[in-house]
């Protein structure tokens, strides 16, 4: 993206999704009848600092911050979640379920979203300090994990069809997995993943867990850092019939912010928005 397509006294046309790794910051715009309709940029952190610092640092004369938008989706990669059944969440234990999981940090907060109709609550925790000042910076945003829409999403995809279905989302030397029945959430799961054989051996090894079927259900591969991808699918087909990579432009209808050089979790947080 140029500056030069920033027209600050537009911004309340557009919704904002900010996405938020160690790695970079990446603030995207859409709207429809905008003109442009998206569009996108990369803001590197300094890796000697931590994420509250970067921030503060992005602030200083960053011309996507200081204005009002349509909405505000805060996407903070990395966090994993806890998925609780509706029916077993107490709003009030949120924080005894989420570390009765994971490793207490008294740095962080646990925030909590509720996946459509009967699928589970999720539970994240992201650094207290972190949404203090994104909160004071963005006072109207929703802040989440970036696993929230991509799962929301896939939830909707998942009711296609009679076939159950499992996903890998490949990001940051990370993969998300994601199992689906028709309509209905089974798995999440997050592990290290650097080179093609870390996803063979975490995904066969869950879809055999489940007990998914080699011929009739379906795998997918999902994001733009998929390690070694075509030696990657090609092994995968040998074991399971329904193997394919989900492509950004088919997938979203060839909307303006269906490219394959833009994070998946923005596009679902653009999609479910629509």
């Amino acid at each position: 993206m140029s500056d030069a397509f920033f027209d600050p006294d537009r911004t309340g046309h557009y919704h904002l999704t900010l996405r938020i790794s160690p790695e970079r910051f990446t603030f995207a715009l859409y709207d429809a009848e905008g003109n442009p309709p998206f569009y996108h940029a990369d803001y590197p952190t300094d890796s000697r600092h931590s994420l509250p610092v970067n921030l503060k640092t992005l602030s200083q004369d960053n011309p996507f911050m200081g204005h009002t938008y349509r909405s505000t989706h805060i996407l903070i990669a990395g966090l994993p979640c806890v998925a609780v059944p509706k029916e077993l969440f107490d709003d009030g234990q949120a924080e005894t379920l989420y570390y009765g999981c994971m490793p207490k940090k008294d740095y962080r907060t646990v925030l909590c979203h509720p996946l459509p109709q009967d699928a589970p609550v999720l539970l994240y925790a992201p650094d207290r300090m972190l949404c203090q000042l994104l909160s004071e910076r963005f006072p109207d945003a929703d802040i989440r994990a970036a696993a929230v829409p991509v799962m929301e999403y896939l939830l909707t995809r998942s009711r296609i069809g009679t076939s159950r279905k499992m996903y890998v989302h490949c990001h940051e030397r990370q993969m998300d997995v994601y199992a689906y029945e028709p309509g209905r959430f089974l798995l999440n799961n997050s592990f290290r993943c650097t080179q093609g054989n870390d996803l063979l051996y975490y995904a066969l090894y869950i879809w055999q867990q489940l007990g998914f079927d080699q011929k009739k259900d379906e795998l997918y591969l999902i994001g733009k850092h998929i390690p070694d991808r075509d030696s990657t699918l090609k092994e995968l087909q040998r074991f399971v019939a329904q193997v394919a990579v989900i492509h950004p432009a088919a997938e979203f209808k060839r909307t303006e912010y269906a490219k394959a050089d833009i994070d998946f979790e923005i596009q679902a947080s653009f999609h479910i928005q629509a």
